[in-house]
């Protein structure tokens, strides 16, 4: 009767042990599904990122800047300077 119950135990202990073993299996699984999906994203965000630097040296130029002055502010250079003395 004891090497029954000490049977019964040991396939008790065996059966929950592989019931983690999958547990665990399944939780990875899952985690590197994640960190696919989350690489993929921090790819799509740098790219993102290098173009929005480029079009901000773009727009930062000291053409772009003397195009958007006279055009869209309607700047122009003084014809003739003066001197203010205080």
């Amino acid at each position: 009767m004891v090497a029954l119950a000490a049977l019964f135990a040991l396939l008790t202990g065996i059966l929950f042990s592989a019931m983690a073993r999958i547990d665990a299996a399944q939780s990875t699984r899952e985690m590197y599904r994640q960190l696919g999906q989350l690489q993929q994203a921090q790819n799509e965000l740098l790219a993102e990122q290098s173009r929005l630097l480029l079009e901000r040296s773009t727009l930062s130029s000291l053409p772009a800047v003397e195009q958007t002055a006279r055009e869209d502010l309607q700047m122009h250079f003084p014809d003739s300077f003066a001197e203010v003395n205080p």
